[in-house]
């Protein structure tokens, strides 16, 4: 959501070419940096299973490295930044995009979701003839130009809690029938994931709308600039703040305090190392 509430506009800033050359740096460039990284990581830990180049850039390109699982997110991202220059053209006219996201959300998020419950097979052919994952950029773009009013945000918040509320329980109560962790509500784009997203976009965007100290906002800013250089390292520093503390993933206190310590341990090496010359160029 956020990168369409940012980029979406992008020609009023600069050309397409322009828009291409920050994406590679911004998403490429460390996309293929860190995977190298980890390929070399793993052949350090004897994890290293790979035989030949193909096999390599087969664990590249579909994110199969030991730890690099977690990149997924770059290819779907690679694929929507494409997608951008289109859809810039279309940002005036919103009953377009109103109407792109209604049947996305319809078509993606609920009615596969719905014939599923039902044990009905759906055919993926009557969704909206886009990836699944526009319905992001597009509600991101609209959500952050428009105004809502009290009455509209708390509905939204309640949708929110709602959608939370049913994938957490759901995801309780699957699990208990099947005796293990079920996943049926574990999908990033069905419609309890996109109200839950939109809940937090619009509850972020009206309190940064009353941060009005110039301190606060550049720390939010340099956190802000962390948090893809956090995202790429922090799998792989759970692992070792697993291993030193002798404990598994599912210690009762690591649920709870894991992932303020994950935070800040991945925020100050970042932080050190975007001061290092030519090395921070793996933390754009």
């Amino acid at each position: 959501m956020l990168t369409g509430a940012t980029l979406f506009g992008y020609r009023n800033k600069y050309s397409t070419q322009d828009f291409f050359k920050k994406r590679v740096f911004r998403a490429i460039v460390p996309f293929i940096i860190w995977s190298i990284i980890l390929l070399f990581h793993s052949w350090l830990v004897g994890k290293f299973t790979y035989k030949n180049i193909n096999e390599v850039l087969s664990a590249i390109i579909t994110t199969r490295i030991y730890h690099g699982d977690i990149y997924w997110f770059f290819i779907p991202l690679i694929s929507l930044y494409c997608f951008i220059p289109v859809l810039s053209l279309l940002k005036d006219n919103r009953n377009i995009l109103w109407y792109m996201a209604i049947f996305l959300f319809v078509t993606h998020s609920c009615l596969p979701l719905l014939f599923l419950s039902l044990g009905i097979k759906y055919n993926n052919s009557l969704s909206f003839p886009v990836a699944g994952y526009v319905l992001f950029l597009i509600l991101g773009y609209l959500f952050s130009t428009i105004e809502l009013s009290r009455k509209q945000r708390i509905i939204i918040y309640l949708l929110g809690l709602i959608s939370a509320f049913i994938r957490y329980a759901g995801t309780y109560y699957y699990s208990l029938e099947q005796g293990k962790i079920d996943k049926f509500l574990f999908g990033y784009i069905q419609f309890h994931s996109v109200l839950l997203a939109l809940a937090v976009f619009v509850l972020v965007k009206e309190i940064g709308k009353n941060v009005e100290s110039v301190k606060i906002t550049n720390f939010l800013a340099v956190l802000s600039s962390c948090s893809l250089g956090i995202y790429l390292i922090h799998k792989l520093a759970m692992s070792y703040e697993l291993y030193f503390l002798q404990i598994t993933a599912d210690n009762v206190y690591w649920r709870f305090a894991g992932a303020f310590l994950t935070y800040f341990l991945c925020l100050s090496v970042v932080l050190v190392i975007k001061r290092v010359p030519y090395l921070r160029v793996v933390f754009p």
